[in-house]
Order: C-alpha cells, then sequence, then structure tokens
C-alpha cells in the first residue's frame, strides 16, 4: 500500500504566498532604500520636508505636488530670514525626494528655482564658518585638565588623544568598536567600517601611533580607559551616567562636540570655537605645520580628493618665505637679516640639480598639467627649489651625511611620482650634484 500524501497546492494557497513574498520584498526594498544614506541625513531631509510643508500650510499653498513658483518663493524667504545657502540647498534635496517618492515630477530644478538659488549664492557672499582647529598644543592642554581619577576623566582623555591621532570625524569616532582594533608593537591598526567618503562600507585601515616616551599617548590612553570600563567588545566610547557609571549605550555624535567644547572651556580656550570636527582639523593643521608628507595625511584622514588637504598646507605655509620678508625694514636691520645664521656643524647644505617630465599614461588621460602644478607648488617648495628651465631645477637639501641626503631624494621622488599617479601619469625624473657628477637615482 502506498503510504506516500502529496500536498496539492491550490489557488487561494499560491496567492496568499505570493502576498507573503511580496510584502517580504517590499519591507527589504524599504530597509535598502533607507541605508542609501545616513540615519543623520534622513532625520535632516525630514526636518526640512516639515518646514517646507508648515510654511505651505501658511500660506495656503499646495506642497505635494509643489509648482516652481512656490518653491522659488520658499528658498526666498529663508533667504532672507538668514539661512545659509547651503541649508537651502539641502532643502531642495528633501523636497525633490518626497516628490519622487510619491510619483511627482520634482519642481527642485526648474528655472525658476535655480536662478533664486543663484541669485541667493551670490548675495550671501561670505566664507563657510570654521570651527577652530584643536592643534597639538590644545590637545595637550585640554588632556592636562581631564581627571585621571574617574572612569569618565579616562574615557574623555582616551577621546581626545585618540580622535586627534586618527584623524577621525566624529561619526567615525563613536562608531568604532573594540572588534576594529587590532594592537602592534608600534600601535594599532584600525578598521573604519564606514564614513563620509566610504557610504558603500568597503572599510578603510589607518595606524594610531604609540608614543612611547609621552604622557600623552593615544594608545595608551585608549588602553587605560578600555581596562578600568572592563570593555572586551563591542562600543569603544560608551555614555556616562550619575556616580561615574558606564553604560552599554554607544556615543553619540553630538557628545563628542560637547567633551571637545568643556575641555577647551577647562583648558582656558575659546570653548564656542571648538567642536567635534576639531580633533579632525587639528590633527592635519598640526601635520602640515610639521611639514609631514601630504599624501601621509591624506592616508590618515581618508581624504579622496588633495585639494581640501592643500588649503591646510597653504595656510600654514602663508608665513613661510613671505615675499615681504626682507621688506618695510631699516637698512641696519637689513643688513643684519642678510647675514645667515650660521648652520649647525651637524647639518649640510646641498644644492642637486633635478630634471622633471611628467606624462600621462595614455593619451586618454590629461592630469599631467595639474600634476607637475602641484608638485611645484606643494612639493618642490619644502626643498628650496629655484626652477632654472623648463624641466630643470634646483633643489636644496639639509643632511646630516651622505646617506642621510640619499635617503631625502629618495622620498622626494617618491612624493612626486605618487602625485603624478593620482592623476593616471608618471614621472620621469633624474637627480644629480653637478659638481661631483654623483647620480642619486
Amino acid at each position: 500500500m502506498d503510504r506516500s500524501v502529496t500536498v496539492s497546492s491550490t489557488p487561494a494557497s499560491r496567492t496568499q504566498l505570493t502576498e507573503i513574498e511580496l510584502k517580504q520584498a517590499f519591507d527589504d526594498a524599504k530597509r535598502y532604500a533607507r541605508k542609501s544614506r545616513s540615519a543623520a541625513t534622513w532625520r535632516a531631509y525630514q526636518s526640512d520636508w516639515r518646514q517646507f510643508e508648515a510654511w505651505c500650510v501658511k500660506l495656503n499653498l499646495e506642497a505635494l505636488p509643489a509648482t516652481p513658483e512656490t518653491v522659488s518663493m520658499f528658498v526666498a524667504s529663508q533667504a532672507a530670514a538668514g539661512l545659509n545657502p547651503s541649508t537651502s540647498s539641502r532643502r531642495l534635496c528633501a523636497i525633490r525626494l518626497v516628490h519622487l517618492g510619491a510619483g511627482h515630477a520634482s519642481p527642485h530644478n526648474a528655472l525658476k528655482v535655480t536662478e533664486v538659488m543663484r541669485g541667493i549664492r551670490r548675495d550671501w557672499a561670505q566664507p563657510p564658518e570654521k570651527k577652530a582647529a584643536a592643534v597639538d598644543d590644545d590637545i595637550k592642554r585640554m588632556a592636562d585638565t581631564v581627571d585621571s581619577e574617574t572612569a569618565k576623566g579616562l574615557r574623555d582623555r582616551a577621546l581626545l588623544l585618540f580622535g586627534f591621532a586618527g584623524a577621525f570625524r566624529r561619526s567615525e569616532l563613536v562608531a568604532l568598536n573594540v572588534e576594529d582594533l587590532v594592537e602592534r608593537d608600534e600601535g594599532y591598526k584600525v578598521t573604519i567600517r564606514q564614513s563620509k567618503t566610504d557610504q558603500q562600507g568597503k572599510g578603510q585601515v589607518i595606524a594610531i601611533l604609540r608614543q612611547t616616551d609621552s604622557p600623552y599617548c593615544p594608545v595608551q590612553a585608549l588602553k587605560d580607559w578600555l581596562t578600568v570600563a572592563e570593555i572586551k567588545n563591542g562600543a569603544l566610547f560608551r555614555r556616562m551616567f550619575v556616580h561615574d557609571t558606564i553604560g552599554k549605550q554607544r556615543l553619540s555624535a553630538q557628545s563628542v562636540a560637547l567633551v571637545v567644547k568643556e575641555y577647551a572651556r577647562r583648558a582656558g580656550l575659546d570653548w564656542q570655537r571648538y567642536a567635534g570636527h576639531s580633533l579632525r582639523s587639528g590633527y592635519l593643521t598640526s601635520a602640515a605645520n610639521k611639514r609631514a608628507s601630504i599624501f601621509k595625511m591624506a592616508d590618515q584622514s581618508r581624504h579622496k580628493s588633495l585639494d581640501v588637504l592643500r588649503q591646510y598646507v597653504r595656510e600654514e605655509d602663508l608665513f613661510v618665505d613671505h615675499s615681504a620678508e626682507q621688506l618695510l625694514k631699516p637698512a641696519a636691520a637689513r643688513a643684519v637679516n642678510v647675514a645667515a645664521a650660521p648652520v649647525s656643524p651637524d647639518v649640510k647644505t646641498t644644492t642637486l640639480h633635478l630634471h622633471l617630465l611628467v606624462e600621462n599614461n595614455s593619451k586618454f588621460v590629461r592630469g599631467k598639467g595639474k600634476s607637475l602644478r602641484n608638485i611645484e607648488d606643494y612639493i618642490l617648495p619644502r626643498y628650496s627649489a629655484r626652477r632654472t628651465s623648463d624641466c630643470d631645477y634646483e633643489v636644496t637639501f639639509k643632511h646630516t651625511d651622505e646617506a642621510d641626503l640619499e635617503e631625502q631624494v629618495v622620498a622626494l621622488a617618491v612624493e612626486m611620482e605618487r602625485e603624478a599617479d593620482l592623476r593616471h601619469g608618471y614621472v620621469d625624473c633624474d637627480i644629480w650634484n653637478e659638481k661631483t657628477e654623483n647620480s642619486y637615482l
């Protein structure tokens, strides 16, 4: 006797199954769509749409769908109230998303709207307000005011020193987990799983150096916090409660700004000028001041473009070798200054000849001109370079011995090669001493 049982699928059961699958697929699509932007961005868009909707209700205008006239009047009224053009642009993004989501054509890029926005930007004409950079000395002053006898103090000290050393954005800093750290003899390797320039979460790895002889070592500061907090996994920086109680909840990005402001105030700094971004900008400003390689700075800050980083370098170099250095001085003072201070006997100065060609990798790229300008503007000035012809320069090195000189020459060549490589080009160069005819490359 055949005891097998056959289960038939009726049209009703198939329909019910299809509805369940459709609902699941719809929920999945909504979930992934939400992940297309950060939670902070969605919150901002929701607030922006509520602002627009309330304005429309007040004037008895249709918000959805809105006409180009309505949107242009809205952004104009916002500008008249003193709103920053960048905020108005974000509100236009929110209006666009809501319209497209509702199946309507978006009025955000209509000619009437774009012309009004262009006028708003021209009329605004104000440089963006920048928060102060918490440079190396500022961070040390802040750290000195921390009460290291409390868990909160150890957390805040670690946050300041580790956040500065990693050039972290505040959102990146609070998103770190213990699992993102790998300790090495030299310090920590830190994996940043997602960031402003890595929205898809491919991951970026940076290094936090151990400063063994310094009381401001970021690695030791973090270890002290993790030890007292007994944190073995999960969020690195956590909320604190009364009686110095350590919570399990992750610290918010806004809390980073509050910590920075609090310790800037304690250190006697103008605390209102500081914010969470001060840690990141402070690291870059300090590195530029110490003449760090712009490529090494980019490795740490993870900037996709060097243009932003060059602002830090340019600002720190404004007074270096200034063209007015020998101007508007009395004759006696000029005579004194012309006589250069004697160079330390341990340091030698050697001028070498550089022959430099920058070429594109193929006929389909056009980056060599920009690469050459960047090399001349940002790399060669550190070597007091003087251009002698189209492809030739004199570059000056201060060194202790021949090995040190060769190391600096190679570092210069590598830095120029990296600049060209960023724009799909390459460098062909030779560096030699015309007196000794010794070639270094």
